[in-house]
């Protein structure tokens, strides 16, 4: 069996994965002024920049999960991941597209 191929497509793979997560490092940065206990939990799905945060934190799980090998882990960063990126959209969409 001829595993180059394989071999290159995971270093393309994690390559792009990196890049992805690095440059997210750049608009998960929230906007600075409170502490994590400052603000009410309703803070973190009505703030734009905690929804863009929670985003890419579900699209990284979904990521995250091409990797796993156990099947439970993968089904659970699968589930976890579309759960956050749903809860993103579901809330920007009720409060930003009034």
């Amino acid at each position: 069996m001829d595993t180059r191929n394989t071999t290159a497509q995971r270093l393309r793979t994690v390559l792009a994965t990196t890049t992805v997560l690095a440059l997210s490092l750049t608009v998960a940065a929230a906007h600075p002024g409170h502490a994590l206990d400052a603000e009410p939990a309703s803070h973190l799905v009505t703030s734009l920049y905690h929804l863009i945060t929670l985003t890419m934190i579900g699209a990284g799980l979904l990521v995250g999960a091409i990797f796993a090998k156990r099947l439970a882990a993968r089904r659970a960063m699968q589930i976890t991941g579309v759960a956050a990126v749903a809860v993103a959209v579901v809330t920007f969409a009720s409060q930003y597209l009034n």
